[in-house]
């Protein structure tokens, strides 16, 4: 038995098997990884560039900025993307995004300080998170019960994803919530997965791994969203990642997570219609399209929308 062999039978009696699936089929550690096409990270920037170049000219900020969740809205729904823009979405915290806080603070936690209690890891992550004003007063805000129901989902949340996951091993060079941007001309695309592994390689060999953790079920933006973070990170290092998924804790389900070209020109052109869609939107160029959907739920401009009114009826 060969090196790589042994190791993964002394990992498998380690893993449950929710844990050995991941290691096995999403990590797929010790198996060999694609080399991407030199050039590609150039060829994707001049398209972008090149393709553009007419919109931002019209932009009239010293740049403009994209992220995962703008380019979704953007390409959703343009009277959200209006509606968030004007400052009347509430800037009081979700629950769920408390809880989604926390728990991730909590899974770095658990990484750098092992054989601990999940308990401990939260705790020490909710006091971590009141360094944030917006964390710090829903917190102080919350009453005994709110704070106890969020108290559990938050422990449930971390515990799931120890249990989904094997340890982090530090060859892989675990990074949590890492901001990636890349610019081109004035354009800025960012993007901050839940963690990273692995590291750029001078010889084009895709290695790293990107991965978002959700809380709910999978749905069909979360490729894109995967895509997105990949399409940032091969831009930025100038070598695409191996794998990107969306996770979800509920279900131990992931997005399809190979990272080929075909993929990156797709989220290319994504980026390339939501930048079309926010310098015709936000500078009157045109009146922006209304599409309803599970996303008006959040949406500050809801009740005096035409559209949600008709798909109400």
């Amino acid at each position: 038995m060969n090196r790589i062999g042994a190791t993964r039978v002394a990992t498998a009696a380690a893993l449950n098997p929710t844990q050995l699936k991941v290691f096995d089929q999403l990590l797929c550690v010790g198996m060999d990884r694609p080399t991407m096409p030199p050039t590609l990270a150039e060829d994707l920037t001049t398209m972008i560039e090149a393709r553009t170049a007419t919109a931002l000219r019209r932009w009239t900020e010293s740049r403009l900025w994209l992220s995962k969740s703008k380019v979704e809205t953007a390409l959703r729904c343009e009277g959200q993307l209006v509606a968030d823009a004007d400052g009347t979405r509430s800037t009081l915290l979700h629950p769920a995004t408390a809880v989604g806080i926390v728990a991730h603070k909590a899974i770095q936690f658990a990484h750098t300080h092992p054989n601990r209690t999940v308990a401990d890891y939260v705790n020490a992550a909710i006091r971590a998170a009141q360094a944030e004003d917006a964390f710090h007063e829903f917190w102080d805000q919350a009453d005994l019960a709110v704070q106890s129901d969020l108290i559990g989902q938050m422990i449930s949340k971390t515990t799931s994803f120890l249990d989904s996951f094997p340890a982090l091993d530090e060859t892989w060079t675990p990074r949590f919530e890492e901001s990636i941007q890349t610019k081109i001309g004035t354009l800025l695309l960012a993007a901050k997965p839940d963690f990273t592994l692995g590291r750029p390689r001078p010889d084009f060999k895709q290695t790293m791994f990107l991965a978002d953790v959700k809380t709910g079920s999978i749905n069909d933006n979360h490729f894109d969203e995967a895509m997105f973070y990949a399409l940032v990170a091969t831009l930025r290092f100038g070598v695409a990642p191996y794998r990107s998924v969306v996770f979800s804790l509920a279900s131990g389900e992931w997005t399809d997570p190979d990272v080929t070209p075909e993929r990156l020109y797709a989220a290319a052109e994504r980026v390339i219609a939501a930048v079309d869609s926010v310098t015709d939107v936000m500078t009157d160029r045109r009146p922006p399209l209304l599409n309803a959907g599970r996303h008006c739920s959040y949406c500050p401009a809801k009740d005096s929308c035409p559209a949600f009114a008709a798909a109400e009826k």
